[in-house]
């Protein structure tokens, strides 16, 4: 199985244990990332190149947030699913957006998926996927790429009350100040 290992996370790759691909926007891929972003592709099995989703990551250290931009592989609306697992394989949570929409504008219009556990940094890996698509593409669902993905941690409740207090007591030397 094909993967990809970055700082905190690993992308282990389409779930049926095809290879996925790397693209570029504008290049390779036409679609509604921006021009020239690399891009991971799942592959087009009908064509015999990679395979069909869905991908799946594992991060070495859990983190708190985790999001991407997703596009299928062809023009039209599509539903894209994010799921969040924890360290013992775990549903922690399951996101799913109906109002994708492919397109060849190249734009940066492509969807972003996005999550995170308010309860500290328990995401141990995510799979995302396309799970319906109207019309049908050239290849069928789960042939898709994804661009952008960012991951993060949530602040501790006490972190953002200490910032919330900062920011109040700096609100209080400000008002003094354009009242002298």
């Amino acid at each position: 199985m094909t993967s990809f290992t970055g700082n905190n996370a690993a992308l282990v790759g389409n779930i049926d244990g095809s290879p996925f691909l790397t693209m570029q926007e504008g290049f390779t891929w036409t679609g509604n990332f921006d021009f020239g972003e690399s891009l991971l592709w799942t592959g087009n099995s009908n064509f015999g190149v990679g395979g069909l989703g869905p991908m799946a990551m594992d991060f070495f250290n859990p983190v708190g947030t985790v999001g991407f931009s997703i596009q299928a592989d062809f023009y039209g609306t599509f539903t894209a699913e994010l799921a969040a697992f924890d360290s013992n394989g775990n549903l922690l949570a399951l996101y799913i957006n109906t109002n994708g929409v492919s397109d060849g504008l190249e734009n940066g219009s492509a969807l972003f998926m996005g999550l995170g556990d308010l309860t500290g940094p328990n995401i141990a890996s995510i799979e995302f996927t396309i799970t319906n698509s109207s019309p049908q593409g050239p290849s069928g669902d789960n042939d898709f790429a994804i661009d952008d993905v960012s991951i993060g941690t949530v602040p501790e409740p006490s972190s953002l009350v200490l910032l919330g207090s900062g920011l109040l007591g700096l609100a209080g030397v400000a008002r003094r100040k354009m009242g002298r």
